[in-house]
């Protein structure tokens, strides 16, 4: 790493010394996570930056534990709503994926810490969600050079991916069966979804489930008719399978005002989203903003994970990291 990064460090370094980089009490910080899988998947993966390692994972529950007090955002966001004194962090993980369960589980346990995880009912113990199938069909495209019409490069793949959450939802599932057949390709076992058993294991040992809707659909895209489904039968097959459901993700973190409107009466409790920040007494709880954690924001000049580097982004200096 360059200059900046230096320059970095020695400022990360500086606000740690100076307590400047501590949570503030009275905050709460809730953090995003979705795979958890070793570095030789993510290395392959289509958008490794949704990916942590289990030994990364572990180190940033060390660093969370020192700082914070850490949960299930259904537990944190209560004990918020106390005013307490100590920095509460939620532990969140997005869409419900089975290395959750097999990578990320016996981490937490070995921690003594709960999280919640976030479910699309419909793709439980089903398909993957429409961008892991199309980030698996790009990326066997470009490592067989098979030839889709248009230029591929593997910095190119996620971008692409990005571009498909503008289409309107018929077309994005029409794209994504088009790159498929197009491939031959298939998800990966190691790659599916968790099991109704898997989850009811979650919740019997003290983690919390939440919806994360029906289909992964982007909420503001949905009419009226849909938007009601996605939230109110995605709680109730959750409250059917697995105990109570209090807090919502909204898939890709899309949410507009008829969303919050429609999600808070459904009966939820809160909601988050992916707009970067700290919560405040003053925040709307289904507007709730999050910190998504990757290994690159914590990493120093030296390629090193710096509790320094990670603690100055937390604390709201986000592009320090």
């Amino acid at each position: 790493m360059g200059l900046k990064a230096r320059i970095r460090d020695v400022v990360a370094s500086t606000l740690s010394r100076a307590g400047l980089s501590d949570p503030r009490p009275g905050t709460l910080t809730i953090a995003t996570f979705h795979r958890v899988i070793p570095d030789a998947l993510r290395r392959d993966y289509a958008i490794p930056g949704m990916c942590v390692t289990p030994d990364e994972l572990d180190w940033f529950l060390e660093l969370f534990a020192a700082r914070y007090e850490v949960g299930t955002l259904a537990h944190t966001y209560a004990r918020f709503l106390e005013a307490p004194n100590r920095p509460l962090l939620a532990l969140t993980f997005d869409d419900a994926q089975a290395d959750n369960f097999e990578h990320a589980r016996p981490v937490l346990d070995a921690r003594g810490v709960r999280a919640s995880f976030y479910a699309p009912t419909g793709h439980v113990e089903g398909a993957a969600i429409w961008h892991d199938r199309m980030g698996f069909a790009l990326m066997k495209a470009l490592h067989e050079g098979i030839d889709l019409g248009e230029p591929l490069s593997r910095e190119g793949v996620e971008p692409m991916i990005g571009a498909a959450k503008r289409l309107h939802p018929q077309r994005r599932e029409e794209r994504v069966r088009e790159l498929e057949q197009k491939t031959r390709s298939t998800v990966p076992a190691w790659a599916r979804m968790m099991r109704w058993d898997e989850l009811r294991t979650l919740a019997d040992e003290g983690h919390e489930i939440g919806s994360h809707s029906v289909s992964h659909a982007l909420l503001p895209q949905v009419s009226d008719a849909q938007l009601r489904d996605e939230l109110q039968a995605s709680k109730a097959k959750l409250e059917a399978e697995v105990g109570p459901v209090d807090t919502f993700c909204y898939p890709n973190g899309d949410h507009d005002a008829r969303v919050r409107r429609f999600t808070r009466e459904a009966g939820y409790r809160c909601a988050v989203s992916t707009t970067w920040g700290t919560n405040t007494p003053d925040t709307d709880p289904f507007a709730l903003r999050r910190c998504d954690i990757h290994p690159f924001h914590a990493l120093d000049a030296n390629g090193e994970l710096s509790e320094a580097r990670m603690a100055m982004r937390l604390r709201g200096f986000r592009h320090g990291g």
